[in-house]
């Protein structure tokens, strides 16, 4: 009863222009409706981009191979062990220091292996090779790789020797003395004059 009266106060009041009242009630009731709309679509917003930020840090987060602990990417080389070689070409020995090269030709032998080596503000090792020029391939010939620091080498024929390295030096023997005792697996396949040729071990 009461607003009603007042209500009629002010239409009278605002004669010939639209009700102030009115007009207020109406835009309270529309912000009101605009508040409830932009609460209810934050609702349904707010979720959304939550999950989107998610996905979002997990596309550009550390991928499985940056979190893995680093190992080592080159492969261990393998153990040494003795290697016989009787085909032409080149061949390397298991751990990859001793190279062994006999031309097509068999004409020459290359054993190539690396040495150490020093110069002013410079130390480590270099590949140096080893030939004996008078080398020729025959029947029976063959290369034995006993260690990294022994190569005995026999042409077929007569022309039977060994090879000893350390680390800084290379030394040829043979074809009758040598500095150690000609193992079981070398001798066996020597001919028998080359085997009558060799002087005992001391």
């Amino acid at each position: 009863m009461i607003l009603a009266k007042v209500l009629n106060k002010i239409t009278r009041a605002n004669a010939g222009g639209p009700p102030l009242l009115a007009i207020r009630m109406q835009r309270a009731a529309r912000i009101a409706q605009f508040r409830r709309w932009a609460f209810q679509t934050m609702r349904k917003i707010i979720p959304t981009v939550l999950t989107a930020a998610i996905v979002l840090v997990g596309c550009h987060g550390p991928s499985p191979a940056d979190t893995q602990t680093p190992t080592q990417t080159g492969a261990a080389a393998p153990p040494f062990r003795p290697m016989l070689i009787t085909t032409r070409g080149t061949n390397a020995s298991p751990d990859g220091f001793w190279r062994v090269r006999v031309s097509a030709a068999g004409d020459s032998l290359e054993l190539s292996h690396p040495i150490s080596s020093k110069a002013p503000g410079w130390s480590g090792s270099i590949w140096t090779t080893d030939s004996p020029g008078w080398w020729t391939a025959h029947e029976g010939w063959f290369v034995y790789i006993e260690s990294d620091s022994k190569v005995w080498t026999y042409d077929g024929d007569r022309d039977f020797n060994l090879l000893a390295v350390t680390p800084t030096w290379t030394t040829w023997y043979g074809p009758n003395r040598f500095p150690c005792a000609v193992p079981s697996e070398v001798f066996s396949r020597l001919s028998e004059s080359a085997q009558r040729a060799i002087k005992p071990h001391e």
